[in-house]
C-alpha cells in the first residue's frame, strides 16, 4: 500500500492543521457541521415531505454549510486580531454556542416539517424563531466589539 502523499494532499493537510491550530474550538464546530450536513443530506434523500414546495432538510443543509464556512473564517480572523487570549476564547465560545443553538433549532423545525424562519403560527414556533433571533443578535454583538 502506497502511503506517500502527493503535493496537493500535503498542502491541504497543512492548511487543515493551520485552521485547527488557529482556533481548535471553531474548527471542531466547523467539522461537526460538515458531518451534520452529510447526515442531513442522507436523511433528505429518504424524506418525501415538502415545506413550501421543497424538502424540509434543504434549509438546515444550507445552514450547516454556511455555518461551517463562517466558523472557519471566524477562527482564522480571530487569530489575526490583537486580542488577549481570554477575550479570544470568550468570543470563540460565544460564537460556537450561538451557532449550535441556531442549527439545533433549524434542524428541529425541519424534523417537525415546519418553516424555521418567520414562523409565528404557534406559540412554540414563535418562541423558537425568537430564540434564533436572540442567538443571532448575540453573535453579532460578540463579533462586533
Amino acid at each position: 500500500m502506497d502511503t506517500t502523499f502527493n503535493r496537493s494532499q500535503t498542502k491541504s493537510y497543512g492548511f487543515m492543521r493551520e485552521l485547527h491550530a488557529r482556533n481548535p474550538l471553531l474548527f471542531v464546530i466547523a467539522v461537526a457541521h460538515v458531518i451534520l450536513l452529510l447526515i442531513m443530506t442522507g436523511i433528505a434523500s429518504f424524506d418525501g415531505r415538502e415545506v413550501m414546495g421543497i424538502n424540509p432538510w434543504i434549509k438546515p443543509i444550507k445552514f450547516a454549510a454556511s455555518i461551517a464556512i463562517y466558523a472557519l473564517t471566524m477562527g482564522w480572523l480571530l487569530y489575526e486580531l490583537p486580542l488577549r487570549e481570554r477575550v479570544n476564547r470568550s468570543v470563540s465560545w460565544a460564537v460556537a454556542g450561538t451557532l449550535v443553538i441556531e442549527i439545533a433549532l433549524i434542524t428541529m423545525q425541519a424534523a417537525r416539517g415546519v418553516t424555521s424562519h418567520f414562523n409565528n403560527s404557534t406559540a412554540l414556533d414563535a418562541a423558537i424563531f425568537s430564540v434564533m433571533g436572540i442567538a443571532l443578535d448575540t453573535d453579532r454583538v460578540d463579533t462586533s466589539g
